[in-house]
């Protein structure tokens, strides 16, 4: 079992969805297209992936050229670990005119997850200290994760806490707690988490990441929180994936082999 730890959190564990309003309202949609979309959306919401990557294509067929279509595919993509595909998808969403605001934080993410760090920090620059939207706080929190993994601390933590100072979202606070635990701080990312889960106290990912901090001083309460996960979404990866290596570090064998088995036949 390969131990998951805090690179496997870059992008959390979900990718940042387009709100509705938003691409709902896009004036390029037609009224078939914008039912592809609005279908695709709720899939996504009930965590049917492979039903919205239907939509999605179904929808791209009769309007190949649209924006919308190929970021929310880029999305699903994603969501569905394929990461390269996810960031061609993203790439000709944003040629194709899809608002950068729906599209750069997906695109930004499936850049961490394929280490293209040095192309974050070249294709996304510093949007400077007079910018306080929201695409700015993404920009920040992805430049300092590519930051980070280049080894460069000072900038990561300065860039994270600039946009954190934007928007203090779940996110940004766990961005705020990879970015702790890389550096060797369980304190400071034990501090984040527990903000990132005063503001959404069942959040999986932010549960997750929780779990993988306390693994290190207290296994149970780790394993406890990963089933609670396991509850809510019995089909999470990471959240399986999780309690596999923990029943093993326990030294409880017999279940760990269970849970392999039920990874398998997912």
């Amino acid at each position: 079992i390969i131990n998951l730890g805090f690179s496997a959190f870059t992008t959390t564990v979900h990718a940042d969805i387009p709100s509705a309003t938003s691409v709902l309202r896009n004036s390029q949609n037609s009224p078939q297209t914008k039912k592809f979309i609005a279908s695709a959306l709720q899939a996504i919401r009930n965590g049917n992936l492979s039903l919205a990557t239907i939509l999605l294509k179904n929808g791209l067929r009769l309007d190949p050229d649209n924006g919308t279509l190929h970021t929310l595919l880029g999305v699903v993509l994603l969501e569905s670990y394929d990461a390269v595909k996810a960031e061609h998808e993203l790439r000709q969403g944003r040629l194709d005119g899809a608002k950068d605001q729906d599209v750069v934080p997906p695109l930004l993410q499936s850049m961490l997850v394929l280490k293209e760090w040095t192309d974050v920090l070249d294709q996304f620059p510093d949007p400077g200290s007079s910018d306080k939207g929201s695409l700015a706080a993404s920009i920040l929190r992805a430049r300092a994760l590519a930051y980070q993994f280049m080894g460069d601390d000072p900038n990561a933590v300065s860039s994270i806490d600039r946009s954190l100072t934007i928007r203090r979202d779940v996110d940004g606070l766990l961005a705020r707690v990879q970015i702790a635990m890389l550096q060797s701080r369980p304190s400071d990312a034990m501090t984040y988490v527990n903000q990132a889960l005063a503001l959404s106290p069942n959040n999986p990912s932010a549960l997750l990441v929780k779990s993988e901090i306390l693994r290190y001083s207290d296994k149970k309460a780790a394993l406890a929180i990963t089933e609670n996960v396991l509850k809510a979404y019995p089909h999470s990866i990471n959240a399986l994936l999780a309690r596999i290596e923990l029943l093993l570090e326990l030294g409880r064998n017999d279940e760990a082999q269970q849970s392999v088995d039920s990874v398998l036949s997912l």
